[in-house]
């Protein structure tokens, strides 16, 4: 199947930057994603996560953020 507008595809990823060490939560959807989009520099196995700013609540990226912190508690 293919992600439509009224069925969107996110895939959110943790992994490390190789450059910094560090291990960064980005998200990438479609359709409209034109890139990753870091969102957080994080735990690599969760314990805590410094998230980057705050997203526009009402875009794709702000919901899911939202719906993804609300997960851990």
């Amino acid at each position: 199947e293919k992600a439509t507008a009224s069925r969107p595809l996110a895939w959110i990823a943790l992994e490390t930057n190789r450059e910094t060490f560090k291990h960064e939560l980005r998200i990438r959807y479609w359709p409209g994603g034109e890139g990753p989009v870091k969102l957080a520099e994080a735990h690599p196995h969760g314990a805590w996560v410094e998230w980057l700013g705050k997203p526009n609540p009402g875009s794709k990226v702000g919901r899911i953020v939202t719906f993804v912190a609300g997960l851990g508690s």
